[in-house]
């Protein structure tokens, strides 16, 4: 999850704006702890035994505590327009509901960060166009709930 982690390089285009994430290590290092949290996290969620709520806060917490805290706010930031405070809850919520959804796994999520470096760059560029896709469902179904 980390810059390093990512991919070897990907732009992701959206509304005009680029985003870079940096090239990665050849090979995966092993998971930090704070993303072995997050991935346990997403498990939980997908059997049932944690709820949609629980697993936002277990997120943020764990995604604030990690060394990719900058780079996962800065990415964002942009991906989903959100200003920087709101970003690592924006986050969050795109991703409990991308695996909420079935749009993404626990499973597909840690293949992402682990593997060669084409098959983390495809799994990478799946979990962002998940993930914005996914926050952008959630703020259309909020502004059709809020009140007139």
């Amino acid at each position: 999850m980390t810059r390093t982690r990512s991919i070897l390089f990907l732009l992701v285009l959206f509304g005009g704006q680029t985003f870079a994430i940096q090239p990665a290590l050849a090979e995966a290092p092993a998971l930090q702890r704070s993303e072995r949290v997050l991935l346990e996290t997403m498990k939980a969620l997908e059997m049932g035994s944690l709820g949609p709520s629980a697993a936002r806060k277990t997120c943020r917490a764990e995604v604030a505590a990690s060394k990719s805290v900058r780079s996962i706010r800065e990415v964002s930031t942009g991906l989903f327009q959100v200003a920087e405070q709101d970003a690592l809850g924006a986050f969050c919520a795109a991703l409990v509901a991308a695996v909420e959804s079935g749009q993404l796994t626990s499973g597909f999520i840690e293949g992402s960060m682990s593997g060669n470096d084409e098959a983390r760059s495809l799994g990478v560029g799946r979990v962002i166009r998940a993930l914005y896709y996914a926050h952008r469902q959630s703020a259309a179904q909020s502004a059709q709930e809020a009140p007139r």
